[in-house]
């Protein structure tokens, strides 16, 4: 399995060394840096890069990241490199049964320990841009949780509701049967209840 690890982030190396930005020098994870994820992770998030001139500072690409039951995205970064020490993409990985495992990107020193995570000096920033679903289809992207317009929106779905509830309380009682009628068709035969039906639901009942 650590072989897979290996070709994962030689491939993450690759796409990074491509770009204009610093980039860190990269490792390789332990396979104890696995942990088992019931799917994977969405696409990517597009980020705008945030400038920076700070001496030997370098771009880390923002991630998913596992957080018990769901996926949570990290976002990119500027940060100076701990002394010593590489960086080692997240990556994800299957074992012969299929099952999914992930690595959050972290770093290392020369032994495989982790580091601790320096201070970013700056984070990228969300793009404008459409999501996209792992098929390569745009999926429509409704407002964020906290605006005004979602807040309309959850007045009006309650307003709705209110409505709804109004037209159950006018229409229900005209369609129920009184107390007597209800224990006639409960103590009459099947063949005997359709006919002692009120005329009023048999007219409701007509399309």
């Amino acid at each position: 399995m650590l072989g897979f690890i290996g070709v994962a982030i030689a491939m993450s190396v690759a796409i990074a060394c491509g770009s204009t930005v610093p980039t860190p020098k990269y490792t390789s994870h332990p396979t104890s840096a696995l942990v088992q994820v019931p799917y994977p992770p969405p696409p990517a998030r597009a980020e705008v890069v945030p400038d920076q001139d700070t001496d030997g500072a370098v771009w880390i690409d923002g991630e998913w990241v596992w957080q018990t039951r769901r996926w949570a995205w990290r976002a990119g970064r500027w940060v100076v490199p701990p002394s010593g020490a590489r960086f080692a993409p997240w990556t994800t990985v299957r074992d012969e049964d299929g099952t999914l495992f992930v690595a959050t990107g972290a770093w290392r020193a020369a032994d495989g320990s982790e580091v601790t995570e320096p201070e970013p000096l700056a984070k990228g920033k969300p793009r404008g841009a459409s999501v996209v679903s792992p098929d390569g289809d745009e999926v429509p992207v409704g407002a964020p949780a906290s605006s005004a317009n979602a807040r309309r929106v959850d007045r009006r779905d309650a307003a709705a509701g209110r409505d709804m509830e109004a037209l159950d309380a006018a229409v229900l009682p005209s369609l129920s049967l009184d107390a007597a009628v209800t224990d006639q068709l409960l103590d009459a035969s099947p063949s005997e209840r359709a006919p002692t039906l009120p005329r009023a639901m048999l007219d409701a009942s007509t399309p």
